[in-house]
């Protein structure tokens, strides 16, 4: 049972860093995640407000191989009124 507990606290803790790294990243993009916007693993999207202000959503995966975070500013999606 302890090497199991072990294995869940190490897991805990690259989890931990792995949802940092994804704010960190999110924010030097000049984004910000919506109140409370949580971090479920790499392929689950996060909904955040780009820095343009337009809400939106993107996977941690993407956002790590530099994909535009919002669609509607990468011209991909409806053009706000």
């Amino acid at each position: 049972m302890q090497i199991q507990q072990q294995a869940d606290q190490i897991q805990q803790q690259a989890d931990q860093a792995s949802a940092d790294e994804f704010f960190e990243s999110v924010a030097r993009l000049g984004a910000s995640p919506v109140p409370g916007a949580t971090y479920r693993g790499t392929t689950m999207p996060v909904s955040l407000i780009c820095a343009a202000g337009h809400a939106c959503s993107a996977t941690p995966s993407s956002v790590h191989r530099g994909q535009e975070i919002c669609d509607t500013c990468a011209g991909l999606g409806p053009v706000p009124a």
